[in-house]
């Protein structure tokens, strides 16, 4: 075979041969454009563009929105609180409870949301002719004890919350006296339902805290709590819930600082409180309110005629409830488009300033989607 030409190769290697030299060139530009990125300037360059004013946009709006946080912190002490009360003065729980608890349940009501249901407690205690620090508030559901303080603040010194069993109380009859029930049950098994019994039949007015299902389950109207014709006082938010030190959520793990399903805060469900009151207090508290708007003017954020000065909102019913307070198994609630919703969450911010995920509304960087 020495001398002879050699053969032609066949199609298939002129491609393979035609295919390895592309990837190969391919190759060769990829590095080349990652040699392009990385030739940045140095961090000593970049910190006399900075001196000098000529930072890039996005650290500029950095910047600034570090400075409009710092800002808002030391001007508005709810928004402080909201950012470093909760986790920096993180409650502790007992021991060992009284009763029968669920761990993922301890949870401690933040002091915002009492602050929304003062004006209520200031007219029943008008109502009953006692100065706001001898109204008697009783929370039968223990968990750390945080709410003795918080109304504490809001001048309601007489506030009863023991490390004791409800239920077992409730059935020998030996209850504490009080003129108010103000509390957050918790949401596992049928504790909702045992409360709302419980509260259908008591004389005595009754401030619940609980997720925005409620109002849509069977059991709101069998206990007969549905039919007290309650009153809905809807936050301008979501609340945020912290839990005490060595508590655990549903899965087991420890809760840690931070937010999330292990984090100490948490804000599972769409909450607001359920007001049930008397007939003559329940018309003399939507007086009162309509009065307090009628004093403010329109107010910033007032979605209606119910709205409080702060956007916090009275509604007479489950019908006048809004959207965005709804359950989601309510057929009367208004579904966002993806434009609406991506528009409006693209609007708000945390409140130290730090932008939000458009898909699903947590802090960005902390969930699935911008992690």
């Amino acid at each position: 075979y020495i001398g002879m030409a050699p053969s032609p190769s066949p199609p298939s290697a002129v491609k393979g041969k035609a295919k390895r030299k592309k990837d190969k060139r391919k190759g060769k530009d990829a590095r080349d454009h990652h040699t392009k990125i990385d030739a940045r300037p140095s961090s000593d360059k970049r910190a006399r563009a900075a001196d000098d004013g000529s930072a890039s946009p996005a650290s500029a709006r950095q910047h600034k929105r570090a400075h409009v946080a710092a800002r808002s912190r030391e001007t508005d002490p709810e928004a402080n609180e909201l950012l470093a009360g909760a986790v920096a003065e993180r409650p502790v729980r007992p021991e060992c409870y009284s009763f029968a608890a669920c761990d993922a349940d301890h949870a401690e009501t933040p002091f915002i949301a009492y602050q929304h249901i003062a004006p209520v407690l200031l007219r029943i205690s008008r109502a009953l002719g006692k100065p706001p620090s001898a109204l008697r508030i009783y929370d039968p559901y223990f968990c750390a004890g945080s709410v003795v303080r918080h109304l504490d603040r809001l001048g309601f010194a007489s506030v009863y919350n023991r490390n004791e069993d409800f239920y077992a109380a409730a059935a020998r009859g030996a209850l504490p006296s009080f003129d108010v029930l103000v509390t957050n049950p918790p949401y596992t098994g049928d504790n909702v339902e045992r409360l709302l019994r419980f509260c259908a039949h008591t004389p005595q007015p009754c401030l619940l805290l609980m997720p925005s299902y409620v109002y849509c389950r069977e059991y709101f109207v069998t206990s007969g709590f549905g039919a007290t014709r309650p009153l809905y006082v809807c936050p301008p938010f979501r609340y945020k819930y912290t839990s005490p030190r060595g508590a655990h959520n549903a899965a087991g793990e420890l809760r840690r600082s931070g937010s999330g399903s292990s984090g100490a805060v948490t804000a599972p469900f769409v909450s607001f409180w359920y007001v049930k009151l008397p007939t003559d207090l329940h018309e003399a508290v939507l007086a009162c309110w309509r009065e307090r708007v009628a004093e403010a003017g329109t107010a910033k954020g007032a979605a209606s005629a119910h709205a409080d000065v702060a956007g916090c909102m009275l509604a007479p019913s489950a019908s006048e409830l809004p959207h965005s307070m709804r359950d989601a198994s309510d057929p009367s609630r208004r579904r966002q488009s993806p434009a609406e919703r991506k528009a409006q969450l693209a609007r708000k911010r945390a409140p130290d300033g730090r932008r939000l995920c458009t898909h699903c509304g947590q802090i960005w960087g902390n969930c699935r989607h911008t992690k």
